[in-house]
């Protein structure tokens, strides 16, 4: 499931592509500490996965599909914990632990993330290895939980693991896993806050967090926002009539503490995600095994379920893989990104006209920052570089301007372009532009 992605797609923009570039940025210039995006300090998230597609660079050579095995091997790892503790939850009942991570795996959200360079699933790793912590009472084994999963994700590990550490449990000692993980992860911000400068240090300690609770700056969505895309989250057994038999007969079994555990875990920390001002579906992720726990424990059909998850996995493999090849042409940058490195290679002066998401960053191994320009600085950029070259984006309206360009492709829902300065800095085209 993993491996098939690798060899039939590239980085797909924006995030992945972004996240890579953050990393081939600390690649080229050696700074292990404070995270760079387009030669500005990365606030929006901690360094560990930054680290570790580093460390796969220092083992396979800098490419781009080692970075997206990275969320393979987590996965892959969740299962084992999953097994773990579904035998620590019902150590007299060893079909719950056979069935859970096949239950897990074909969660279309779960089995699609596991392919991509991003956060989540090592955040439900981490998830993961805390509750294990929880359940064997190691304060140790929940600080390094902590401590990894803020490393990779910022404090929210905190709203997935404190709830069931406090409500699904008399052990008295989980401050004492909190104080290691902070101290975990202040080893790192610490230094980077000081390194990094007061906008990023705000970011991390404060801003980043804050924000995201309280009032978004991304993805503002309403409070019943998750709930129509749980179908969607862990299809197919929502539309599994034996889960929703299984979920009716919950009331009879709210005494055995493995369902308590479980649910407590899922609704606390999906109610506490819908009063949250940001809103991803994969946000949720960390709390997918619970569900497939107690699917597991309430649904005694293994043979069932082993062929309901081939069948959704081979879904969830073969859907993306159509869609994306139909889209390709749309998602794929490599030849803009190489085009751009050869420009700057050249002494070309190329500046980027609007936000810029860091995607052409790695796939065109770029050296150093692109310039980005905005319609308030444009003018005084085109004095400035009447010889320069300038990265523009044309949707139909701008049927005029493509002509103009040096190079063009199709970039989701528009075409990206290079279009020489002078063009513009004629005046006669502005218009067009905006």
């Amino acid at each position: 499931m993993v491996l098939i992605p690798l060899f039939s797609r590239t980085l797909i923009q924006i995030d992945e592509t972004r996240y890579v570039s953050v990393a081939w940025e600390m690649w080229i210039h050696n700074n292990w500490l404070v995270p760079y995006l387009n030669g500005e300090v990365y606030h929006h998230k901690p360094p560990l996965l930054f680290w570790l597609i580093n460390l796969t660079w220092a083992i396979f050579g800098v490419n781009d599909w080692s970075p997206r095995l990275i969320s393979g091997c987590f996965s892959l790892a969740s299962l084992w914990l999953l097994v773990y503790l579904a035998r620590q939850l019902w150590p007299q009942d060893s079909q719950i632990a056979q069935s859970a991570p096949f239950i897990l795996l074909a969660c279309l959200l779960w089995s699609l993330f596991s392919t991509v360079a991003m956060f989540d699933i090592m955040l439900a790793f981490f998830t993961l290895l805390g509750m294990v912590a929880i359940i064997k009472n190691s304060w140790l084994l929940l600080g390094i939980a902590i401590g990894l999963g803020t490393l990779t994700k910022g404090p929210v590990i905190l709203l997935h693991l404190l709830p069931v550490a406090i409500l699904a449990s008399s052990w008295s000692r989980w401050y004492l896993g909190v104080i290691l993980g902070s101290a975990i992860a202040l080893a790192w911000a610490i230094p980077a806050a000081i390194y990094g400068g007061d906008e990023f240090r705000d970011a991390i300690f404060w801003g980043q967090t804050a924000n995201r609770i309280v009032n978004s700056f991304a993805h503002q969505h309403p409070i019943w926002w998750y709930l129509p895309l749980l179908p969607i989250i862990l299809f197919p057994w929502l539309f599994w009539k034996p889960v929703w038999q299984g979920l009716l007969q919950i009331p009879q079994h709210i005494n055995d503490n493995g369902v308590r555990f479980c649910l407590i875990w899922f609704i606390v920390v999906f109610v506490a995600f819908s009063l949250i001002s940001g809103k991803q579906p994969h946000y949720l992720l960390p709390i997918v095994p619970a569900f497939a726990l107690l699917i597991a424990y309430l649904v005694k059909k293994k043979d069932k379920i082993i062929i309901l998850s081939t069948i959704s996995i081979l879904i969830s493999i073969i859907v993306p893989l159509t869609f994306i090849k139909a889209t390709e042409p749309s998602y794929d940058v490599r030849n803009i990104s190489s085009k751009i490195h050869e420009l700057q290679m050249n002494g070309e002066t190329i500046a980027h006209l609007g936000k810029y998401h860091g995607q052409y960053q790695f796939l065109g191994r770029l050296q150093k920052p692109l310039e980005v320009v905005t319609e308030y600085n444009m003018c005084s950029w085109l004095i400035k570089n009447p010889q320069g070259k300038l990265i523009i984006y044309l949707s139909k309206e701008h049927q005029n301007l493509r002509q103009y360009t040096d190079y063009i492709q199709n970039y989701r829902s528009k075409k990206v372009g290079i279009i020489d300065a002078s063009f513009l800095y004629s005046g006669c085209l502005m218009p067009l532009l905006f």
